[in-house]
């Protein structure tokens, strides 16, 4: 009852919502949202309309001379292969499927390394809180932050950022090792809301603790900077909102038995569990108070790099 009773008064799972009738019953406050800072929708939306409209405008002027260049450099201009678009039909059917979104995800325009990279931050805090809680349902809480936040963070990443490895060199060596390590987190995350003793929950996250430090180090040393090197920001920067999108649909909970080498399988798998998860959350699970998640998440934003 408790976790019902808090989920009625924080927008925690509108990322959820498939229609526009749900999310504007998470909408609160006169229509502004405190998980995307308090800004009214209808003058996000409204703002997110004009830059549509100026980047239709400079699309149209500079398409004719993309064609006839037909460069293959970091920017592309070349003609969209098979798999760009199968890629593109893919994210079609996936934004329709989240009906609604615009109206409070609007576009964030950040590089998908520094979303990354406040993610590394945020996961960091949540296991750092939950070490210093001082009771089990304190810790409870902050334990289903972080898992919550990891597994979204996680599946956008197997879905948008390893692909672009495919452009690095030794690139499949590096998106295989950092799937092998999502898989090392993913098995004990699995177990431990079945953990009734502190003592051994405690040591069951210093498993996921250890596996998740050293996987976020090779992502902030090696992935990052190789992707950084072949990718322009304006090509980053399209790929930060669909990570953003694609978080916003996710599971919440480790599906241990769920497809993760085929970027598109993975994608209709999500589409499936998540509403499932979404139950979980709703009734189920309590977490910490959301202001204070919230500004941990803008404190982390604002200031990315470690």
């Amino acid at each position: 009852m408790h976790s019902l009773k808090q989920f009625l008064k924080i927008p925690r799972l509108s990322y959820l919502s498939y229609n526009k009738l749900t999310l504007k019953f998470f909408a609160i406050n006169e229509n502004k949202n405190p998980n995307f800072g308090g800004l009214d929708i209808k003058e996000k939306a409204k703002e997110e309309a004009n830059k549509n409209a100026c980047q239709e405008e400079e699309n149209k002027s500079s398409k004719s001379s993309k064609e006839e260049e037909g460069k293959t450099g970091k920017s592309g201009g070349m003609a969209m292969s098979s798999e760009q678009m199968h890629q593109t039909r893919t994210d079609s059917f996936l934004n329709f499927m989240a009906t609604g979104l615009g109206e409070i995800l609007p576009s964030k325009n950040h590089p998908v390394d520094e979303l990354i990279l406040a993610d590394h931050k945020d996961l960091k805090v949540y296991l750092r809180k939950f070490e210093e809680s001082p009771t089990f349902e304190e810790t409870s809480r902050w334990l289903h932050q972080f898992i919550w936040d990891i597994c979204r963070h996680s599946i956008a990443e197997e879905i948008i950022l390893y692909p672009i490895l495919k452009k690095v060199p030794d690139g499949k060596h590096k998106w295989n090792e950092s799937l092998e390590e999502h898989r090392k987190i993913k098995e004990p995350l699995s177990q431990v809301e079945k953990i009734k003793d502190l003592d051994l929950l405690i040591a069951k996250v210093k498993e996921v603790t250890d596996v998740l430090m050293h996987h976020v180090d090779f992502e902030e040393k090696e992935v990052l900077p190789a992707i950084n090197s072949v990718c322009d920001k304006d090509f980053l920067i399209r790929e930060g909102n669909r990570f953003l999108r694609r978080k916003f649909i996710a599971p919440t909970r480790p599906h241990t038995m769920a497809p993760d080498s085929f970027p598109t399988l993975e994608s209709l798998g999500e589409l499936l569990l998540s509403p499932n998860d979404m139950f979980r959350d709703i009734f189920f699970v309590s977490f910490p108070d959301q202001n204070e998640v919230d500004k941990i998440k803008t404190e982390n934003s604002q200031n990315p790099k470690p």
